[in-house]
Formats: structure tokens, C-alpha cells, sequence
């Protein structure tokens, strides 16, 4: 009984010595067996280069008109013509408006009949610009008076000498003549007054003729009209806006640039932009003004640039987005897009190796950048000249390849 349960006992060992052993077998020979029965996949390598790419600055802005402003009369009246509307078209200097003007011409009247009187009184006409205060009548009648005073006197005080008049003539004689300058010097004090009247009056003219003046609305530049305010018939108080003009070339790109990178930003640069809600065609304008100070609540610096439109295309307050090129000699290394491949939040491409399995793939961590057409910038992980796998999609480490056409 003892021989036989040994005997068995060595049996079932052995037995299970030689499964074991087998299993062991089938393990080690199971990867490599499936690696050659994995698919081949046939890829075309395409080599990284080094290609043109400006440095930028991804910014965002708004399109705004060179000039605006709110177009005003500085007189009341009534607005008798009005020949502009929303959407017009203004050259330099175009009369746009103007008020009822009966006023302003009855004014003017007034105004220069006054001055007519005030002339008439030293006989001279409104037209005479120089007066000489000697040469006019009232001052002329006072020196005449004065003189003959004067040789009156002489002639009292030689008879006096001859004791051929009295005493008490002579002194009849002083008084006359005191009386006499008196006369003069009153003579011109009047004439002084009409002449500052007249300059009044004039003044006075000159002012109606500035008020009448007035009464009518020109455009100071070419422009176009953003809004009307009055309407013909509609009473207008001085001041009172009658339409917004807009002078827009060149426009203005008011961008806001983020604080850190405000240092990198000059005058002169060149902005590339789009336009929210429009086609993909890509403008162009230059850096033409930086803001003094950075914006503390924003923390951005403001930056104008100037735009032009020579096809009116562009419209003030749209949104646009924009890129300012601050190192326009830069260049990259780039890769198609589907030869990197993103998982987890790393980017990879893949490159091929050999090894004892065949033609095998290896990825390749590495930093992309921007996208430039239909490739992609690669900062980081890749040499010039490199070839990897134009296409990434669907490929993991160890996959077998074939490098086709």
C-alpha cells in the first residue's frame, strides 16, 4: 500500500512539473507571436522644417473714425434747409444747412444804419477808415474860434499899452480866449466819442454780418453722416446739433495689449486684422500711437493704429481681431497637423525605428505652438530635418510599419 500511494504521488508531481512547464512556454512565445501577427501599417514620413513666422501678439480691438463730431449752429432759428440725411456722402466746405434768415438780415440792417448815422455826424462815410481827429469840422470850428481869441487878445493888450483901452478890456479879452481853448479841447473829447461810437457800429455790423454768417452749416472735411438730430421747420436752440459727421480715412484700430507683453509693442509695427462678422479677408494697418500709462484696472496698454480703406469696406465700431507682428524675420519648425497626435493633454508624433520586430513606431513628446495654414508649430522635442509620421491618427509605440509611397 505505501509503494503504491509513493508511485502515485511522483506521477501527479512529474505531471504537473512537465503543465507547468508548458504554461511557462506559452507565455514567453505569446507576445512574440502576437507581434508578428499585428497589422502592418503603411505611413509616409514627411521631414520637419523650418519655415517663416512672424512673432506675434494675439490681441483685440475696435475700429473707430479718424474725426467725429456733432455738427452745430452757434445761433438759434428756425431750420429752413436741411440736404443731408444718414448714409451721405459730404465734400469740404458743402453748405448742409441753414436757418430762416429774415432775422439775421433785419439785424445786419439795423446794424448799418447805425453806423451810417454815427459817420454823418463827422461827415464821413461808413467806407472811411482812418479820421484824422484835427481835420474834423468840430475840432477845425474850435481852433478858427481859438485863434481868433488869441489875436483879439493881442490886439486889446497893445491898445492897452497905448492906454488907448482899459485895463478891464484886456481881462474881457483873457476870458474869451480861455473860453475859446476850452471850446477846443471839448471839440475833441466830441470827437472822440462819435469816432469810439463808430467803431461800435461797426463792430456791431460785423457781428450781424458773423450772425448771419452762421445761419448756414458747412462741413469742415470730407466726411459721411452717422446721424441726423433736427429736421426742417424744427426751431434750434443755439448749439443745438444738427448732424454727426464722421471722417473715417484712415480709420483708427484701438487695441488693448495685455501688460506683459506692452514692452515689445512700437510705432510703425504692422497690425494684421479680421472682422467679427464678416468674410476671412485679412487687413492691414501699422502701429501709428501707444497710450502713456497702462490702464490700471485692465492692465493693458492702448495702442492705435492707423487702417486704410481705400475700397470703403470697413465700418467704424466693428469688433476685429488682431495681430501685432513684432519680429517679422522669426521662423519655426513646423509639422502637418495630423502628424501630431494629443492625448491626456500631451502631444506626440511618431517616428520610426528598428528594431529585431520590423519597422516599428516610437512617439515623441513635444511642445506645439500655433497652427500656420495646414501645419503646426513645433516649440519643442524635434530637430530640423526630422522625419516622423504624417499621420499620427490612431498609432501608439511598437505598432509595426511599412513606409510607403
Amino acid at each position: 500500500m505505501i509503494g503504491r500511494r509513493t508511485i502515485t504521488r511522483s506521477c501527479i508531481t512529474a505531471a504537473c512539473t512537465v503543465l507547468v512547464g508548458l504554461a511557462a512556454c506559452s507565455t514567453e512565445s505569446k507576445p512574440e507571436t502576437s507581434a508578428r501577427r499585428a497589422p502592418i501599417r503603411i505611413v509616409t514620413l514627411v521631414a520637419t522644417e523650418r519655415v517663416p513666422a512672424p512673432r506675434t501678439i494675439e490681441v483685440s480691438g475696435k475700429l473707430e473714425a479718424r474725426d467725429e463730431v456733432r455738427l452745430a449752429m452757434s445761433v438759434g432759428g428756425r431750420l429752413a434747409k436741411l440736404d443731408i440725411d444718414i448714409g451721405d456722402v459730404a465734400e469740404r466746405g458743402r453748405t448742409i444747412a441753414a436757418l430762416d434768415t429774415v432775422d439775421f438780415d433785419l439785424e445786419l440792417e439795423r446794424a448799418r444804419a447805425a453806423l451810417t448815422t454815427a459817420c454823418t455826424r463827422l461827415g464821413i462815410t461808413p467806407e472811411t477808415e482812418h479820421v484824422d481827429l484835427e481835420k474834423t469840422a468840430p475840432v477845425t470850428e474850435a481852433k478858427a474860434v481859438l485863434q481868433e481869441a488869441r489875436l483879439a487878445r493881442e490886439r486889446v493888450a497893445a491898445m492897452v499899452e497905448q492906454r488907448v483901452r482899459s485895463p478891464a478890456e484886456l481881462e474881457d479879452a483873457d476870458a474869451t480866449l480861455a473860453v475859446a481853448s476850452s471850446r477846443l479841447q471839448a471839440a475833441r473829447d466830441e470827437v472822440r466819442t462819435f469816432l469810439a461810437e463808430i467803431a461800435q457800429r461797426r463792430i456791431d455790423v460785423r457781428t450781424a454780418q458773423r450772425r448771419l454768417d452762421e445761419a448756414s452749416l458747412e462741413t469742415p472735411w470730407n466726411g459721411r453722416v452717422t446721424a441726423r438730430h433736427a429736421s426742417v421747420g424744427q426751431i434750434l436752440a443755439p448749439g443745438a446739433p444738427v448732424v454727426t459727421l464722421i471722417r473715417a480715412a484712415p480709420l483708427r484700430l484701438s487695441l488693448q495689449v495685455p501688460e506683459l507683453e506692452a514692452d515689445r509693442v512700437r510705432a510703425g509695427q504692422t497690425v494684421l486684422f479680421t472682422v467679427d462678422g464678416t468674410d476671412s479677408t485679412l487687413h492691414r494697418g501699422n502701429v501709428e500711437r501707444l497710450g502713456p500709462s497702462i490702464d490700471r484696472a485692465a492692465r493693458t496698454l492702448h495702442v492705435e493704429a492707423a487702417v486704410p480703406d481705400p475700397e470703403d469696406r470697413l465700418r467704424p465700431g466693428s469688433f476685429c481681431r488682431a495681430r501685432i507682428v513684432i519680429d517679422e524675420r522669426a521662423t519655426t519648425l513646423v509639422v502637418p497637423r495630423d502628424a501630431v497626435s494629443t492625448f491626456a493633454g500631451i502631444a506626440r508624433v511618431f517616428v520610426v525605428e528598428t528594431t529585431e520586430a520590423g519597422l516599428t513606431a516610437k512617439g515623441i513628446v513635444v511642445t506645439p505652438g500655433r497652427e500656420i495654414g495646414e501645419r503646426l508649430e513645433v516649440l519643442d522635442g524635434l530637430e530640423e530635418g526630422t522625419r516622423v509620421v504624417a499621420s499620427a491618427k490612431g498609432l501608439q509605440n511598437g505598432n509595426r510599419l511599412e513606409i510607403g509611397e
